[in-house]
């Protein structure tokens, strides 16, 4: 098989919430998101130094620890699905953000804080040319919602997962295959990463067969055939072995941010730009006696934070901004984001205050301003 190089172009992504937190979920078409910069996918295992007494001044092995968790990270378009009551592309994605999603049918999607010990989890599939890799136990840590009058809406989401597995494409080895052995003997067995005890199975395609990889030893997997409807085959020695993908399925449009409007207790505001950035608070749990190096819970023991910042051009009437700073006066704040039925979101914030704005000068002087969202206790 060629050496080929791997392209940015050819990156696929699929969020698939999971049923069970921390058991990967199978991807399908639907679960497509389609990211704008490279995904960041990473999992290191912790390296423990050494600090045994010896007569000598050298450094010696480190000692394997925990499998740390691992960071991903997806920055996207806002693209409703442009059908009323219709989820979005980015649907799993916020549904893990904020913890409840309601569907009120040929009206709206509507997401809501969760008062849940537990966010919802996913699992997260990429393609990268001839790369692929699926992580469990994903996680949703931060979210930076960007609606700028000059740019399109963007959302920028990272968090931890539990494990990860990966591998690159290859071709069947020495001896081939039969249409029954769950032995595949591949020519190159470093090209596929499965950890030790692994709850991450992957899918590989030979010809037309799909099958599913569960483990490894030296350059050879452990499989189950005939998988996703397709039939047991012989493959002889040299076949290619691909990745399996469940295909691509767009929806909806991404919304320019200058489609739309921003009200402060419904009272229409005229803004440069909104960023929106949400910390959920949730961790993936490493250090509890489980019997595995890698961490099978997660939880939210940190307090939820929502901040938003707004900038504008510096008006007459705008040092009533430092007044409500000062007197810590309560807003409703809400962005809205598009302005058609079916293509427009919506960011609300029953209560939120101002800080004191900043000023800077260009042609015009601009004022930005943090303002700190407030959640009522129990109100989810």
């Amino acid at each position: 098989m060629a050496e080929t190089l791997a392209l940015p172009r050819e990156e696929q992504i699929w969020v698939v919430k999971e049923t069970t937190s921390g058991t990967l979920a199978e991807p399908v078409a639907a679960d497509m998101v389609l990211p704008i910069d490279p995904v960041v996918m990473k999992q290191l295992p912790e390296q423990v130094e050494d600090k045994q007494t010896r007569n000598s001044r050298s450094r010696f092995s480190m000692i394997q620890g925990r499998t740390l968790p691992g960071e991903w990270q997806i920055k996207a378009y806002l693209k409703p699905s442009g059908s009323l009551g219709v989820a979005g592309e980015l649907d799993t994605l916020l549904t893990c953000s904020m913890g409840v999603e309601t569907v009120n049918a040929s009206t709206s999607v509507v997401y809501t804080f969760s008062t849940a010990t537990q966010l919802p989890t996913f699992s997260l599939w990429r393609k990268l040319g001839h790369h692929m890799y699926a992580a469990r136990g994903c996680i949703v840590n931060k979210v930076k919602f960007e609606v700028s009058g000059k740019d399109v809406g963007m959302a920028t989401f990272s968090g931890q997962f539990m494990e990860m597995t990966q591998f690159s494409e290859d071709t069947v080895g020495v001896g081939g295959i039969t249409n029954v052995a769950t032995t595949l003997p591949v020519t190159n067995g470093d090209r596929f990463y499965v950890p030790t005890g692994t709850t991450v199975p992957y899918f590989i395609q030979i010809e037309s067969e799909i099958l599913k990889v569960t483990g490894r030893s030296g350059n050879n997997l452990t499989v189950v055939r005939a998988q996703k409807a397709s039939s047991a085959a012989a493959h002889s020695a040299a076949v290619a072995i691909t990745a399996w993908t469940p295909g691509a399925a767009e929806s909806g449009l991404p919304v320019h941010g200058k489609f739309g409007a921003v009200t402060v207790d419904a009272v229409t505001t005229i803004l440069l730009d909104v960023s929106i950035d949400l910390e959920t608070g949730g961790k993936v749990y490493t250090d509890e006696k489980n019997g595995s190096l890698v961490g099978n819970s997660t939880g939210t023991p940190g307090k939820r934070k929502v901040t938003i910042s707004t900038s504008k051009y510096l008006r007459v009437g705008d040092n009533k901004d430092f007044e409500d700073a000062l007197l810590r006066t309560n807003f409703a704040f809400v962005a809205n984001l598009g302005d058609t039925a079916g293509r427009i979101i919506r960011f609300t914030s029953p209560t939120a205050q101002k800080a004191p704005p900043d000023l800077s000068g260009g042609d015009e002087v601009t004022s930005a301003q943090l303002w700190n969202a407030i959640a009522a206790a129990g109100a989810g």
